[in-house]
């Protein structure tokens, strides 16, 4: 199994996105999908502002898209 690391905003967007905190969201869109939002403030006819940005590499993205269950572990930082 392959793993990525995530930051807490990362994991904080997929969430929201699970939660459908971004409606009419209600997963990772395409480069077309993400170019629209951006340029016309709109995503299948919604009022859309601001595009959610998980920041990977394409070559993550083409690795992990297939993967059907997503764990996660979340290491606290104790200081």
């Amino acid at each position: 199994m392959s793993k990525i690391n995530i930051t807490k905003n990362q994991f904080s967007d997929l969430i929201n996105l699970f939660n459908d905190v971004f409606l009419p969201l209600k997963n990772f869109v395409t480069k077309e999908d993400f170019l629209k939002i951006i340029n016309k403030k709109k995503f299948k006819n919604h009022f859309f502002p601001l595009p959610i940005y998980f920041g990977i590499s394409k070559n993550i993205y083409l690795k992990s898209k297939k993967k059907i269950i997503l764990i996660c572990i979340i290491r606290a930082n104790i200081y």
